[in-house]
């Protein structure tokens, strides 16, 4: 994360001052980077994109495909929390199952080398709007998404994940294959 930091900001230094402009660079260029080393090119959005939603959320749903915007999403959640809380239900109905995936991850209130997201660990209502859309992805990448999701809930709301669990337990092999890894640390 210290390296992505870095090269954030040497890429800050390089690309246009205007962050339309270089968001629309970013949109470019994200195909010709993928993985671990793509993650400076969400960050940038995340760093100096804050007052620029519309164009960081479009950037976002685009550099996500390549890298991951987890964490790039997280300082917009805190800043205009009901707004991109909406824009991840939209994701949640997204062709594309790398968005369908921020939409669930992007929100988990305590992901792992991210900040956490006290508004969802106080109350994870927006957070499971998302994942009864994403209940039945057909993606095992979205569904391992909403079951780390459910696990995140439940060491807050263990209630509310239990709840969550008797509403689909026994609906579909691969709901109640969500359901025990959501359930795990309740276990």
């Amino acid at each position: 994360m210290e390296r992505r930091d870095v090269i954030t900001t040497q890429m800050h230094a390089q690309l246009p001052a205007s962050f339309s402009q270089a968001a629309a660079i970013l949109r470019q260029v994200g195909p010709n980077f993928i993985g671990l080393a793509a993650v400076c090119l969400p960050n940038y959005v995340a760093v100096y994109g804050l007052d620029h939603w519309q164009v960081a959320m479009t950037t976002l749903a685009v550099l996500t495909k390549y890298s991951s915007a987890e964490f790039a999403i997280r300082p917009f959640l805190k800043r205009y929390p009901i707004a991109t809380a909406q824009q991840m239900q939209a994701w949640a109905q997204s062709a594309d199952a790398d968005v369908r995936r921020l939409a669930s991850e992007g929100m988990r209130p305590r992901l792992p080398w991210g900040t956490r997201l006290p508004q969802y660990m106080a109350d994870p209502t927006p957070v499971l709007a998302v994942l009864h859309q994403l209940f039945f992805d057909k993606s095992d990448y979205v569904q391992k998404s909403v079951a780390n999701n459910l696990n995140d809930i439940s060491k807050d709301h263990p209630g509310v994940v239990i709840a969550f669990a008797q509403q689909y337990w026994g609906q579909a092999k691969s709901g109640d294959w969500i359901l025990r890894r959501g359930l795990r640390t309740l276990f």
